[in-house]
């Protein structure tokens, strides 16, 4: 509370309002540092809680959440920096979020299915170029996809990356021609990327892909369509 009030009141007197990197290997934070930062939220609860005490004993107790969070600045935030701690409170069940103790079916299904790829031994790198065909013959993967490529798009920085890449010329439906009819070794890495970040060509060649007659296509994709046919 004290925290943001401080960078609210910097931002309406113009101060600038600085947000260091996180430190997400760090071990905590040490007693000196949390004492350097924190002696002033601990004086202010300090002189707010005996103030309202005099005033108003009663009105005291409801204010006491409030008030010790700020007196206990300092050792909450050493100890709840600690990994330890925060291993020890996960193996007794205390501040988990419920998918931490019942994960939802899809998590479960995930987690099985990968236990049981590393026990049948299957887990191995897949093949070059089996991303691309998940993207253009897996209607979950290929609607993913374009949904992403098309919420990139309304950022005026990744909209302005994808343009400078070719996304939108009429080439790129050319070189989705060459990839049905030839198959991904046709293509550079480069071009290869550039359909994957056309969110208007990726459905087009969804569809083609599964609506034309197998002898119009490379034999590479009619290796991979009758894996994934039923």
């Amino acid at each position: 509370m004290l925290w943001h009030s401080q960078f609210v009141t910097a931002s309406l007197l113009l101060l600038g309002v600085n947000w260091g990197p996180q430190r997400r290997t760090a071990d905590g934070v040490a007693w000196s540092q949390a004492i350097w930062h924190h002696w002033p939220h601990t004086a202010i609860g300090l002189i707010w809680g005996t103030a309202i005490w005099r005033l108003d004993h009663s009105v005291f107790w409801w204010f006491a959440p409030v008030v010790a969070g700020m007196v206990l600045s300092i050792p909450l935030s050493v100890l709840t920096s600690r990994a330890s701690l925060g291993e020890k409170a996960r193996r007794l069940g205390l501040f988990v979020a419920p998918e931490d103790t019942e994960p939802p079916p899809e998590l479960a299904s995930l987690r099985a299915r990968m236990a049981a790829l590393e026990e049948s031994g299957q887990s191995a790198p897949r093949p070059a170029d089996s991303g691309l065909a998940d993207a253009v013959l897996d209607p979950y993967v290929n609607a993913i996809h374009v949904s992403l490529l098309r919420e990139k798009q309304q950022n005026p920085a990744y909209a302005q990356a994808l343009v400078n890449l070719g996304v939108g010329r009429p080439e790129v439906r050319s070189l989705c021609e060459k990839l049905l009819a030839e198959g991904p070794d046709s293509l550079q890495p480069t071009e290869k990327v550039l359909i994957l970040s056309d969110a208007e060509v990726l459905p087009w060649l969804h569809r083609q892909a599964w609506l034309r007659p197998s002898g119009t296509l490379a034999r590479w994709w009619q290796e991979q369509i009758r894996q994934y046919a039923p």
